[in-house]
C-alpha cells in the first residue's frame, strides 16, 4: 500500500512582487505545513511482535522441519564417510643431568638444530632402554613376557 501525501499552495505574485519575496513567502508556507512521511505510516505496519513471530513459524513448520532433517541426515552421513583417521602425539620431558660433550655450544648451529642433535642422542635406543630401566617402567610388560617363556 502506497501512502502519498499531496500539498498545494497557492501563491498571489503581483508584477510589484520581487523574485525574492515570492520565493519567502513560499518557504513559509511550507514551513507551517505539517505532512507525514509515508515511511513513518509504513514503519508504524511493519513493526513485529512476538505473536507475529510465531505464527510465522507455525505457517512454515513444515519447511522449518524438513530443512533440520536434510541438514541432520546429511550431516550424519558425511560423519560415517569420512575418513577414521586419528592423530596422536606425545611429548616426554627427561629430567636428567645432561653431558656437558651433548650442550657444546656451536655458532655454526642454529638452536633448532642443536635441539634436533640433542633429541636424537637422547632419544637412542640404549638411551630410552637405560631410563626405563632406571626408573622402573614397564615392570609388569616384563614380568609376563619372562612368565610366558
Amino acid at each position: 500500500m502506497v501512502v502519498s501525501n499531496l500539498c498545494s499552495f497557492s501563491i498571489r505574485v503581483s508584477p510589484s512582487t520581487t523574485l525574492r519575496r515570492a520565493l519567502s513567502n513560499y518557504m513559509h508556507a511550507f514551513a507551517n505545513t505539517s505532512i507525514e512521511s509515508p515511511s513513518s505510516r509504513a514503519m508504524e505496519q511493519n513493526t513485529k511482535t512476538l505473536a507475529d513471530y510465531l505464527d510465522l513459524v507455525k505457517r512454515r513448520k513444515y519447511y522449518i522441519v524438513v530443512t533440520w532433517l536434510l541438514v541432520s541426515v546429511t550431516s550424519v552421513i558425511v560423519a560415517y564417510n569420512l575418513p577414521k583417521i586419528y592423530r596422536s602425539t606425545a611429548t616426554m620431558l627427561i629430567e636428567a643431568p645432561i653431558p656437558t660433550n651433548l650442550v657444546e655450544s656451536t655458532i655454526s648451529q642454529f638452536a633448532d638444530e642443536q635441539i634436533q642433535s640433542i633429541y636424537q642422542r637422547v632419544m637412542a635406543t640404549d638411551n630410552v632402554l637405560s631410563i626405563i630401566d632406571a626408573n622402573g617402567l614397564y615392570k609388569d610388560i616384563k614380568m609376563a613376557l619372562r612368565n610366558m617363556n
